[in-house]
């Protein structure tokens, strides 16, 4: 028997970028490629969003309802649930809640580049998600995996989404020309790794078979493709080894009283 696996998005599911039904239905096939036979993958979204969750107060409001909806799926019986959102919002607060194991496309990402070359560098798709990613490289501690120079570059996809959008629908060639600009100057800086920094533009990758910057044997790692894998191993492993979170004292996963956690939760009107 699969596991059952929640993909939580940060977005509503009519979200503001147009025509967003087809990155959703481009999303689903990427995942039906990517995931087990087995493995039944549930696409989540907020009842409403934030449109600039790169600033941190904004982020902070969108991210209350995130961590619901994946506290909501373990008490329906999900195994594990990843974050869809390279920015990993509310990851660290979601473990801390939560036994399922949690994954977050940033950290598994950059966790496998380490393992596919000696340093990365990642193109995100926009200038508000640079500091937060290189904030995650040293909450990671992975300073000294990443290129030296500038190791988070950017191309800006809310002034390209057409670009996204043709993408899914089978015309590609101009969102490849914009991730390889920024991602041939992180190889001249050194990266042996290119990381892909978005959980729209990443499954797309997956999804036409792009996997290295043309002509470099740099490869192209799918950060949301390792995010769902990684959720699918650590089901794996707590079902049948028994292996799961720290719930030391000392730990950022430790878990509050649960009657303390329903308590809050009911008043500020996520029970009811």
């Amino acid at each position: 028997m699969g596991f059952k696996i929640l993909w939580q998005n940060i977005s509503t599911e009519k979200d503001y970028i147009p025509d967003a039904h087809i990155i959703w239905d481009g999303l689903q096939r990427a995942v039906r490629k990517i995931a087990r036979a087995d493995t039944v993958v549930t696409f989540s979204h907020v009842e409403k969003n934030v449109w600039l969750p790169m600033f941190p107060y904004l982020e902070m409001l969108n991210d209350t309802m995130l961590i619901d909806k994946i506290i909501k799926a373990e008490t329906e019986g999900y195994d594990a649930a990843m974050i869809g959102c390279f920015g990993d919002p509310g990851l660290q607060q979601a473990r801390g809640v939560v036994d399922m194991p949690v994954t977050g496309a940033c950290e598994s990402g950059m966790l496998v580049a380490q393992l596919l070359g000696n340093r990365f560098a990642v193109v995100t798709v926009g200038p508000g998600w640079v500091p937060i990613v290189e904030a995650n490289i040293r909450r990671y501690g992975f300073e000294e995996r990443a290129i030296k120079n500038r190791p988070v570059r950017q191309f800006d996809l809310a002034q390209e989404m057409p670009a996204l959008i043709d993408a899914f629908q089978g015309k590609p060639e101009r969102l490849i020309m914009l991730f390889e600009t920024e991602a041939l100057k992180c190889i001249d800086d050194g990266a042996d790794v290119v990381i892909a920094g978005c959980c729209y533009v990443s499954p797309l990758f997956s999804l036409i078979g792009y996997r290295e910057v043309a002509n470099t044997g740099v490869p192209v790692v799918d950060p949301a493709a390792v995010a769902l894998k990684l959720a699918e191993v650590l089901a794996d492993l707590q079902s049948t080894t028994g292996i799961a979170k720290s719930k030391c004292a000392t730990s950022l996963y430790a878990p509050p009283p649960r009657d303390i956690l329903d308590q809050v939760r009911r008043d500020f009107g996520y029970i009811r």
